[in-house]
């Protein structure tokens, strides 16, 4: 076998998740591109689960809902996947839990007892996998010494058991792959920011991007930086942009709920010109929704949030390197241009776990803002031709450094002089073309493949189009920057095409909405939103109702 698709299902809150990780870090080890979905309610424990591995000679960031092995911890993972097993499908299963007429059947509670293993039952199905994929022992050792650490004896000996249990069915070949690291999209992410220099990361924990805070807490001494948790998302974002007057590049993770709460302060980093990072990972809403489960509904949202008028940097990264790559891009551009930046993100990208290559990006790092020269007076919001103010930082001696959601002149003084005021908002306006003119040099809008029809996707919906068009022989546009909107390069990455077919998770299209204002033509929408993803199946089936 070159290629496989294994799921793992029970019940929430036993390590379903952790051991899917922990799969594909052994099919990774074998030497294939590894990508990982996880659907679970929102729950800590009692419902439904089951994730997804699919390992693949080919970069991958979508799964298929076909699979080859099912590892069944109860009767849910039987009863709810009717639909996504078949007669090919090798089943590995609780008999303590699980009726069924074929398979690997393991008597997990005897056996554990046997091994006094306790509480190690998702290592004994793991072990089972392994043998069933004849991958070599030495390989499950070297994994688990490098990732398993704790009790490594105790889940090595489950394993062991599980592994000894069962016979070979479907060999796994060694695959040509490098090997390469698993990580999540929040890990891509958090990189992204770091490698730009990220000094504080401030958050009110939210679904999907309460991953972002777990990882940057975990490594904070390590890392030099600050986590914060304050007690609201109001306070989370002004908390924020403290920061970012004390010239420490911060950034917030939220969702569609916390960011309505920030809504007011997104004005107030525009007035005062203060630069900001927001993580906004997008879910099926709107009000609470179902917090666990993915959508791409906050486009509008993002991009029209606020009062007023100003300029704001969007990017929507979707898959591991991308999400690396542009976080980095939008921190820098954050802090050259001193306006919000958003990585608009959505549960599938954020909790998906990618092989992640940082070779095929290129080099992240920091880039310096303009900043003061210390002569003369200082003026905060000087004008300048690009409309960017020289930066400077309390304490400063002998200088006022302001800061202020007022109209205000150059020295942040208020006013509600006409002249002042129309002259301050040409200014921010400024800013947003020169942005708009130097990410010309970036690759804004991405193509895949040729033809002259396509498809049209952002953010995580980037994999399934690209295997979709790969089947269908099809080409793909996607965009990764949605504001300022890449007119020029969206044009060339369409020319020659005659039909664009445009697929979103939510049910307006509303990336098809931004084209028909900016002066483009969408000849159809295929919409996904009910709160899951689209597998490759499901796409391939519904665009071919709509090709020509």
């Amino acid at each position: 076998m070159n290629t496989t698709s294994i799921m793992i299902a029970g019940q929430t809150g036993y390590g379903i998740h952790e051991a899917g990780i922990l799969v594909g870090r052994l099919l990774g080890e074998m030497g294939y591109n590894i990508y990982m979905m996880d659907d679970y309610p929102s729950l800590i424990r009692g419902g439904y689960q089951f994730v997804i591995i699919r390992a693949s000679q080919e970069k991958i960031a979508a799964h298929y809902d076909q699979v080859d092995i099912l590892l069944a911890m109860n009767q849910d993972a039987i009863n709810h996947n009717k639909n996504k097993i078949n007669e090919k499908t090798i089943l590995i299963y609780n008999a303590d839990k699980v009726n069924a007429e074929k398979g690997v059947s393991l008597s997990i509670n005897e056996i554990l007892k046997e091994e006094e293993t306790p509480g190690k039952e998702l290592y004994l199905m793991i072990g089972a996998l392994a043998k069933t994929l004849d991958l070599p022992w030495i390989v499950i050792e070297k994994v688990f010494e490098k990732h398993e650490k704790d009790d490594l004896k105790i889940k090595l000996k489950a394993t062991a058991r599980g592994y000894k249990s069962t016979k070979t069915s479907e060999p796994l070949t060694k695959g040509t792959v490098k090997k390469l690291p698993l990580i999540s999209g929040s890990q891509a992410i958090s990189i992204g920011l770091l490698k730009a220099g990220l000094n504080a990361l401030v958050g009110y924990p939210m679904t999907p991007t309460s991953p972002i805070l777990e990882f940057m807490a975990k490594y904070e001494k390590e890392l030099g930086i600050h986590v914060v948790l304050p007690e609201s998302e109001i306070a989370v974002i002004m908390m924020a942009l403290g920061y970012s007057y004390m010239g420490k590049r911060s950034a917030v993770a939220t969702s569609g709920g916390g960011f309505s709460l920030m809504v007011e302060s997104l004005g107030l980093a525009a007035q005062s010109e203060l630069p900001i990072v927001i993580v906004m990972g997008q879910r099926a809403g709107p009000s609470t929704g179902m917090p666990t489960y993915t959508a791409q509904t906050d486009l509008n949202f993002v991009l029209h949030s606020s009062q007023g008028e100003f300029p704001r940097l969007i990017v929507a990264p979707g898959d591991a390197e991308e999400g690396a790559y542009w976080s980095a891009v939008a921190l820098n551009k954050a802090w050259k241009y001193q306006i919000p930046a958003f990585i608009l993100t959505d549960k599938t990208h954020c909790l998906g776990y990618f092989t992640y290559d940082e070779e095929t990006i290129p080099k992240i790092s920091k880039e310096e803002p303009a900043l003061w020269d210390g002569n003369g007076e200082y003026m905060r919001y000087k004008n300048s031709e690009d409309g960017i103010s020289p930066l400077a930082f309390p304490p400063l001696k002998d200088q006022v450094v302001k800061a202020t959601g007022y109209v205000h002149d150059q020295f942040g003084i208020t006013t509600e002089n006409p002249d002042i005021a129309k002259e301050i908002s040409n200014k921010r306006f400024k800013k947003e073309r020169f942005l708009a003119e130097e990410m010309k040099n970036y690759e804004t809008v991405k193509t895949y493949g040729t033809g002259k029809t396509a498809l049209l996707c952002w953010g995580s919906n980037k994999g399934v189009c690209l295997e979709t068009a790969k089947l269908l022989d099809l080409k793909v546009v996607q965009m990764v920057m949605l504001s300022p909107f890449p007119k020029e390069a969206l044009n060339k990455a369409l020319d020659g095409v005659d039909q664009l077919i445009n697929v979103e998770c939510n049910a307006e299209g509303q990336l098809g909405i931004l084209l028909k204002q900016n002066g483009f033509r969408v000849d159809e929408n295929v919409l996904k939103y009910d709160g899951r993803a689209f597998s490759v199946e499901k796409l391939v089936e519904e665009v071919k109702k709509v090709i020509k």
